[in-house]
């Protein structure tokens, strides 16, 4: 058994585990011998442990998914959940394809999101190396020369002489409380305090929200889907939907979603009391509800909020770049007219003795 700093394994390490272990049972390798071929697969050794440790434990007569829940902290319990669904119903090969189809787009769409933040984080690095650079090498040299002068300075002056002390002052020691309060954050990250700011975060920062919201959407319906299709009542699927969702805001919504089906309410009725789902999404699960194709609609709502990330994330980049770049320009523009302004009037003051 792994101790408990087992590694959580990232989405395309999950993949690759599901679609390996499908692939090798459609060949007619058995289970216990599929999973002892992957766990020398891996690069990471805790990785071919956790493997070795899941092959152990299959090869003494325990059930797949019970020896997946041993290391929930590793699989996720969506893993071990939709094991437990496909030795259920005798479809384990293709719940394993499913799962690792969910983990590469679940990939492929964080990929997305962050990739919203990527220019925004490289611009704000370099803005506080170059605070950093010129608080300390290049200030005090400034400093010396205005104090030359023997003049007023302009008040944009004094305002960026003030700050770049203070930032050689308590910049660095500011900079270091940031990163140790992002390292704590992290470790509490799994706490409710921390989980529900984190949350907030994600669910009303505008560009970022909106794409997040839609990654949550798709993640839903495509789940949703697929139980629906593999024979499970739609209160069970909403029970392997709410394990899927890595929010707690969306796991309490979908709660009580199941509450309500569960006493004989329609999804879509239950979906209206929750800003989260648009209308149009709605609208379109209670035709399918009434119609008899709502496992196809839900599918159908899964790919296209998927799409919808694309062009999210491509329309917030899009008006992101411009306004960071004119942001910076007015700050370039004014630290320029801060150090040349003094110079400029000190000459002028010279010129007209």
């Amino acid at each position: 058994m792994i101790g408990p700093g087992e590694p959580k394994l990232s989405l395309l390490d999950r993949a690759f585990i599901a679609r390996n272990i499908s692939l090798l049972i459609a060949s007619g390798t058995g289970l216990a011998e599929a999973i002892s071929f992957l766990a020398d697969q891996p690069k990471d050794v805790r990785v071919r442990a956790i493997l070795r440790d899941v092959y152990t434990e299959v090869q003494s007569g325990i059930s797949l998914h019970l020896a997946i829940e041993k290391h929930a902290k590793s699989f996720g319990t969506l893993f071990a959940h939709f094991v437990q669904i496909g030795e259920q119903s005798g479809k384990l090969e293709e719940t394993l394809t499913y799962l690792a189809l969910q983990y590469e787009r679940d990939h492929d769409i964080t990929k997305k999101i962050r990739g919203v933040l990527v220019y925004p984080a490289i611009l704000l690095g370099m803005i506080i190396t170059y605070a950093i650079v010129f608080s300390f090498f290049i200030l005090p040299r400034l400093q010396d020369l205005f104090a030359d002068f023997h003049t007023e300075l302009p008040g944009i002056t004094r305002a960026l002489l003030t700050l770049m002390g203070w930032m050689r002052g308590w910049g660095l020691l500011v900079i270091a409380l940031i990163i140790l309060a992002v390292f704590v954050l992290h470790i509490l990250k799994n706490q409710k305090l921390i989980a529900t700011i984190r949350e907030f975060f994600l669910f009303h920062v505008p560009g970022v929200s909106s794409a997040y919201k839609e990654f949550m959407l798709a993640r839903l319906f495509h789940v949703l889907a697929f139980m629906i299709q593999s024979g499970t009542p739609i209160a069970e699927a909403l029970e392997s939907a709410t394990d899927a969702m890595t929010t707690l805001y969306m796991k309490n919504i979908l709660r009580e979603i199941q509450k309500q089906v569960s006493s004989g309410g329609s999804l879509a009725e239950s979906m209206k009391a929750h800003a989260v789902f648009p209308n149009v999404s709605i609208t379109l699960i209670e035709t399918a509800e009434k119609s008899g194709s709502l496992e196809q609609t839900l599918g159908y709502l899964g790919t296209y909020y998927e799409r919808s990330i694309d062009y999210t994330s491509k329309n917030v980049s899009s008006l992101l770049e411009p306004i960071l770049l004119i942001a910076v320009g007015i700050a370039v523009a004014l630290l320029a007219i801060a150090i040349i302004l003094p110079i400029y009037q000190f000459t002028g003051s010279i010129s007209i003795l």
